[in-house]
């Protein structure tokens, strides 16, 4: 069921959280089958990525794009891996997670907000997006979980497709249903320090 799903693929999440019980019973929906989404390599290796399947498609002094075919379910996959020494941790965390400053900087987005808050955390998530003609614009129903770790300087960010019966598919937009990602933020020294 739901509760497995989030407590199996959430970290840290505690499935005996009363809230979490609540907002799962009386909000959430369904998970879709899209586990293959989002895989547990977050640090650069070669030969680890290579051996899993992703080759390099892109490769500069700041970023390195891999991509992963998935013939079976007809989907491509992406990692970029880079770097930046002009904001904290913290601050590009901020500029990720705070909804009303990505509309800001975002030019694509056409609709971002909270749906429900599930715990401090972890969060459901609606996402309207806008796309160059002749494409269609597209939704978004994520559930959204955060977790910062000051011991291991790393600030996790991940995302998966959700439905919410407050977020029904509308004709305008094509419903993303099958979506993944996760952002790993590492410092080098402090993640409040500017590196």
């Amino acid at each position: 069921g739901v509760m497995e799903y989030i407590t199996s693929n959430v970290p840290n999440c505690d499935k005996e959280d009363q809230e979490l019980k609540d907002i799962v019973s009386d909000f959430a929906g369904t998970f879709y089958n899209d586990a293959y989404l989002i895989d547990d390599i977050d640090i650069e290796h070669d030969d680890t990525l290579t051996s899993n399947g992703w080759t390099n498609e892109v490769s500069q002094e700041k970023y390195r794009i891999w991509k992963k075919n998935i013939p079976e379910e007809s989907v491509t996959l992406y990692k970029i891996f880079g770097s930046f020494d002009t904001v904290s941790s913290v601050e590009f965390y901020n500029a990720q997670v705070n909804d009303q400053y990505r509309s800001e900087w975002d030019r694509s987005v056409s609709s971002l907000y909270v749906v429900d808050n599930i715990t401090n955390n972890r969060e459901i998530v609606y996402w309207a997006t806008k796309f160059p003609f002749p494409l269609q614009d597209r939704t978004y129903v994520l559930m959204r979980s955060h977790l910062m770790d000051e011991k291991s300087r790393t600030i996790e960010i991940a995302s998966r497709s959700i439905t919410h019966k407050s977020k029904p598919e509308y004709p305008k937009f094509v419903r993303v249903c099958k979506y993944g990602s996760k952002l790993v933020i590492r410092a080098d020294k402090d993640l409040y320090q500017k590196e």
